[in-house]
């Protein structure tokens, strides 16, 4: 099966890096995809908690940089000091760290006993090329931020 039809968010495909929905989402001027890891395989399911998650990406609200920036501050602090501030400047302003961020998509994980709705930020970054910047979101609010693969739904 290379396409199931969500009931609520329309075609979902399965792709090279796993399953997309049709529907992207814009997040700081760029237009992404979203993925997800159904709950159930076979035949592919999302879960209700995975919906949730899913509605909160499409219902971002347009203050979502503003209010997600402290968490992306904080990564980039973190290696701002660990490098030493010569080759990252200290930032004017929290919002000015979407500047260095390049989205990439949106993911919903599996959530499997987990019930608070949470999706990820998926991005480059300036600070951190290699790894890149993973942005994680609980009932749609950003709450942490690390290099990719570094957090969980309940870190």
């Amino acid at each position: 099966m290379d396409i199931f039809q969500d009931p609520e968010f329309g075609p979902v495909r399965l792709e090279n890096f796993g399953w997309t929905l049709e529907q992207t989402v814009t997040f700081n001027g760029v237009v992404l995809p979203v993925r997800i890891e159904p709950e159930n395989d076979d035949p592919p399911q999302i879960s209700a908690v995975q919906r949730q998650a899913l509605r909160y990406i499409y219902s971002l609200p347009p203050g979502v940089l503003q209010k997600a920036a402290p968490a992306v501050v904080q990564n980039y602090e973190v290696y701002r000091e660990a490098i030493g501030d010569e080759e990252m400047p200290p930032l004017q302003t929290p919002t000015e760290v979407w500047q260095h961020v390049q989205p990439t998509y949106m993911k919903v994980e599996k959530h499997y006993e987990v019930t608070t709705p949470t999706f990820f930020l998926m991005a480059e970054c300036d600070w951190d090329p290699e790894h890149g910047l993973m942005v994680r979101f609980r009932q749609g609010r950003a709450d942490a931020a690390n290099q990719q693969g570094e957090l969980g739904l309940t870190d």
